[in-house]
């Protein structure tokens, strides 16, 4: 009972936190989730079994930092997408540092590195895009607080159905707790979040809200079992302890990984048709 308590004031402070950045600025939000970012980064590395005293490791939060920077500047600050551009010649210092390196495997040094900006920081990043048209205007004030909405939607009605009616597994191997009965029911609650959306903010069709929660239940439940398959490989139960009851950071933001990227396309083709 402790540790439900624990869970849910945690929750609780977490959502409410985040919730005001979202409806404070754009750029408030820009700046509470890099620290964030940066954080995730450190648990990847860690469960990954990079020593953190590694130069290459040092150099890499300072490579994710400028990299998350640029990429939300190009919204918040209309700078061209190509000052990205920038980035590439300290992912060379990589590269080259590995040259000079006295390690057995200089090349899974490098993918690790590189990945962990890959997979966390670029997807946190992303989230301007959903918030942020190309002029830097918000295309609704709704639309990343209904993204979260749904991933939370989602995480909580997987759980309550899963752990009711749950019988036959999704991905036993990597998750066993998971069961298809949960991912139906998570995908149900999830486009409820889309149907009440759709009546608070005209930014998209009934339907087109459907189609973004539908996406964010596919893709943040493939984001969840991503995240506990590198977990798994590395026998990890948590990816962290920063938040009390809940985990660190890639457990609490796991779906946003492969749901935020695959939102922005959808977004975007909408805008095309």
């Amino acid at each position: 009972m402790s540790n439900f308590w624990q869970r849910a004031i945690t929750g609780t402070v977490f959502v409410a936190v985040l919730v005001a950045f979202i409806k404070w600025t754009p750029l408030a939000f820009a700046a509470l989730l890099l620290p964030v970012a940066l954080l995730g980064l450190q648990e990847f590395y860690t469960i990954t079994k990079r020593p953190k005293t590694n130069i290459p490791v040092r150099l890499m939060y300072i490579i994710a930092a400028a990299v998350y920077l640029l990429m939300v500047s190009i919204r918040l600050f209309q700078i061209p997408p190509s000052s990205l551009a920038l980035a590439v010649p300290l992912f060379s210092v990589v590269l080259i540092s590995e040259l000079f390196r006295k390690e057995k495997r200089p090349i899974n040094n490098i993918a690790y590195s590189l990945f962990g900006i890959l997979y966390i920081v670029l997807p946190f990043g992303l989230l301007t895009y959903i918030q942020l048209d190309e002029s830097g205007a918000l295309k609704s004030s709704w639309v990343l607080l209904a993204f979260f909405c749904s991933l939370w939607a989602n995480d909580t009605g997987a759980y309550l159905v899963g752990r009711a009616i749950g019988k036959t597994p999704l991905f036993a191997r990597i998750s066993p707790k998971k069961t298809w009965e949960g991912f139906i029911g998570g995908l149900f609650f999830c486009c409820l979040t889309g149907y009440l959306f759709s009546h608070i903010d005209p930014f998209l069709t009934a339907w087109e809200w459907m189609g973004f929660s539908v996406i964010i239940g596919v893709f943040g439940t493939l984001g969840d079992l991503i995240e506990s398959m590198i977990k798994r490989n590395y026998q990890v139960k948590d990816s962290g302890t920063i938040l009390p009851g809940h985990g660190g950071i890639l457990d609490r933001f796991d779906g946003i990984f492969l749901a935020a990227p695959m939102i922005i396309t959808y977004l975007e083709l909408l805008k095309a048709i």
